[in-house]
């Protein structure tokens, strides 16, 4: 029974943090608008509706308020493990001189964002090129709008992909 309730804990957390990802890759940053947590939303009183008080430890806030959108190489310094994510293919293709195109699309990348990790991926018969780590999908369609500017020629190649992605630790 005790292990029963640590799992709900853990799992009620969890589904906390990603509400909060989720509220705040909704929410535009504007001069005029500032961005509320899941916690300030919750706690915002309205009328018609019940009242949520929350009691938590600070260092939850600080997590959610924290986390970043974009996962960087400096981010994996420390170390890192891999979670479910998303990340932008830039390039996929079988033709004979695709191994050399993947190469060559990967290197504009990390020239353009080295910042950003960027990896050739052989599959046969399939070269691909990835990049980016993102927690949300509407994280990694932020991000692709900014590529498609920077690289118009390849932009029509571009789509976000379901992918394991390392998150630091």
């Amino acid at each position: 029974m005790r292990l029963r309730s640590y799992h709900t804990i853990g799992l009620a957390i969890i589904t906390l943090l990603m509400t909060a990802s989720t509220l705040r890759a909704q929410e535009s940053v504007t001069d005029s608008l500032t961005v509320r947590s899941i916690f300030d939303e919750l706690a915002l009183i309205k009328e018609g509706e019940g009242t949520v008080f929350i009691t938590q430890s600070p260092d939850i806030a600080a997590l959610v308020h924290n986390r970043p959108t974009l996962i960087t190489k400096d981010d994996l310094q420390a170390g890192y493990t891999y979670r479910s994510g998303y990340r932008i293919q830039v390039f996929s293709s079988n033709d004979t001189n695709a191994r050399s195109t993947a190469s060559h699309r990967a290197q504009q990348l990390k020239d353009a964002f080295p910042e950003i990790e960027t990896d050739v991926l052989y599959k046969a018969p399939f070269w691909s090129v990835r990049t980016g780590s993102f927690v949300t999908r509407e994280e990694a369609r932020d991000f692709i709008n900014s590529l498609k500017g920077r690289f118009p020629a390849f932009a029509r190649e571009m789509y976000v992909v379901p992918s394991k992605i390392k998150v630091p630790l």
